[in-house]
């Protein structure tokens, strides 16, 4: 056992005493012309008509394209739920209103962002567009045909999904 420890301290000790190699020179802390990939996590928070409240864990990707003092940011994130309700006005159903479950929601969003100087802290602004759209929400309480079940589940998926703005500080 002390043979190992030993060995291990004089690795550590030689390890340490080694010079600077040249990846490992300290460049600017966002550079020109790079692409940087990332990973995100969050709550993502929304309100239906039948929920006044709702808070699902989400999680996400984004994908950031630098140029000097501009960069494009492309973001993927999906809020993963069980069973959220939801409904929407129907003419055809009782008391006119539809109700509808769904478990996500997806979340693409593009942005142009300005970086008004380079710093090891670097601000950034912009905003850009976002399609926010639940995933496969099944309407409940279907009854008809065939054709009927067909067309309230296409005005379902068309009502389920919207475009917002978005911004960024």
């Amino acid at each position: 056992m002390r043979k190992v420890s030993l060995w291990l301290f004089g690795a550590v000790a030689l390890a340490a005493n080694t010079g600077h190699l040249a990846a490992q020179t300290a460049g600017p802390p966002i550079g020109d012309n790079q692409w940087y990939i990332g990973a995100q996590g969050g709550v993502m928070l929304f309100e239906t008509p039948t929920q006044t409240r709702g808070a699902i864990p989400m999680v996400g990707g984004h994908l950031m394209i630098n140029l000097r003092r501009v960069a494009f940011l492309f973001q993927v994130q999906e809020g993963i739920g069980s069973n959220e309700t939801s409904s929407f006005y129907d003419p055809t159903a009782n008391l006119s209103n539809r109700s509808v479950l769904f478990n996500d929601i997806r979340m693409y969003n593009g942005m142009v962002l300005v970086l008004p100087w380079k710093s090891h802290i670097q601000p950034y602004f912009g905003g850009g567009v976002a399609l926010i759209h639940v995933v496969h929400p099944r309407p409940q309480a279907v009854v008809g045909t065939p054709d009927v079940q067909q067309s309230l589940q296409e005005v379902t998926n068309r009502i389920g999904s919207y475009g917002a703005g978005s911004f960024v500080v």
